[in-house]
């Protein structure tokens, strides 16, 4: 293979373009007249035993982990994933960045993962009932984001990698989250914080526990290899947008520009026909967006060098967390926004990949990637903490 450049920093076009579709977002968002003022997030938890709240509950929760909870978005979602998937298995020149890291064929497996340990948490293991006992909010999302599609990467595709992953991680996650919450309760820690720990311990147990199950073999899953595939052109201003695009579906393992970009336009659509059920009623969705654009696309900017080295770099860590985590704490200032976005793109990324240098082969990447999430998240947030006039 000829040799290339490692370019220092991305396009600062690239950068700049980035941004500007988040401002772009924030100005439309918050000057656009909204269709309805009622409290839609307070009426479905209030009425969760009805079959369609429950029905929302299912659909928010795949966008639960990019701090949006709606349900168009996540229909769009499922469009852009199968899309993406479509072309990428079709070898077209069209499958933008491949879902699924390359590996277009492992992503029915990963779906049916998130979609089977979704439904055991919710009807089987009935998680939902703890709003009879006040809670306001469940965790019942990390199933999604966590050890199913987790291990199932890591084990490849096959019936008894699929129930196993699914069985497991319906079974620990959501207590696993829902005791971190209630034990930290008092202590004024970002419930952020408790999710992404949640998942980081749910990792190291998910990936312990299938370690020593003698029926858990890895397979390997072939690549993709579309060769009709442009290639990228990491000095390309469209570069960053895309990249940081792409990251809107990291959560889910996916990462597809193609689904990240529906993604999107899902959550407008979203804040138009009902604000106050994005993002759990905490109108900031302006904020929140604008938030993951900068610090997404200064992620990238920075770490333009990393992606070419090792194909692939923890970007996506302020997008989900990091930077929305510190809005719905500090509130929907311009400051806020700007500190918790840029911090959050500086820090996200070499923080990820401190823990990745000292993971385990046995832990899926995800975990050092959670960890990252954790610990930048209490930087950032204490920072602006400490700052006075915010």
């Amino acid at each position: 293979m000829e040799d290339r450049k490692i370019l220092k920093y991305g396009s600062v076009a690239g950068l700049i373009l980035t941004a500007a579709v988040g401002f772009v977002l924030y100005l439309a968002l918050s000057a656009v007249p909204v269709l309805t003022e009622t409290q839609a997030y307070t009426k479905l938890i209030d009425s969760i035993e009805l079959p369609s709240n429950q029905l929302t509950w299912f659909l928010i929760n795949w966008t639960e982990a990019e701090f949006f909870a709606a349900p168009v978005a996540t229909i769009f979602l499922f469009a852009g994933a199968v899309t993406a998937w479509l072309l990428s298995i079709k070898k077209s020149k069209y499958a933008g960045i491949e879902i699924c890291y390359g590996s277009a064929y492992i992503w029915p497996w990963v779906f049916a993962s998130q979609i089977i340990s979704l439904l055991l948490t919710e009807y089987i293991f009935g998680y939902l009932k703890l709003f009879d006992f006040g809670a306001t909010w469940i965790p019942t999302f990390i199933v999604i984001v966590s050890v199913p599609p987790s291990m199932v990467l890591m084990y490849g595709p096959g019936l008894k990698t699929l129930i196993t992953a699914s069985v497991l991680g319906s079974a620990i996650c959501t207590p696993i989250a829902y005791g971190i919450s209630q034990a930290t309760v008092n202590l004024g820690v970002p419930g952020a914080f408790n999710n992404v720990l949640c998942m980081g311990i749910a990792g190291i147990v998910a990936g312990s526990v299938c370690r020593v199950l003698p029926w858990m073999e890895k397979k390997e899953c072939r690549a993709t290899n579309n060769t009709n595939d442009p290639g990228i052109n990491y000095s390309s201003p469209l570069w960053i947008l895309r990249r940081t695009i792409a990251d809107f579906t990291e959560p889910q393992f996916y990462g597809s520009d193609i689904a990240g970009a529906l993604v999107i336009i899902g959550v407008v659509i979203d804040w138009i026909i009902h604000p106050t059920l994005v993002t759990g009623g905490a109108n900031a969705l302006p904020a929140i967006l604008l938030s993951q654009f900068i610090s997404g696309g200064l992620g990238v900017f920075l770490y333009t060098g990393k992606y070419m080295e090792r194909g692939w770099y923890g970007t996506y860590v302020p997008v989900v967390c990091t930077a929305p985590a510190c809005i719905l704490l500090h509130g929907t200032s311009m400051p806020v926004i700007l500190i918790a976005g840029i911090l959050g793109g500086v820090i996200g990324a070499p923080i990820a990949q401190c823990f990745e240098d000292h993971r385990p082969e046995f832990i899926h990447g995800t975990v050092s990637n959670v960890f990252a999430m954790a610990l930048s998240t209490v930087i950032v947030s204490f920072i602006i903490t400490c700052i006075p006039w915010l």
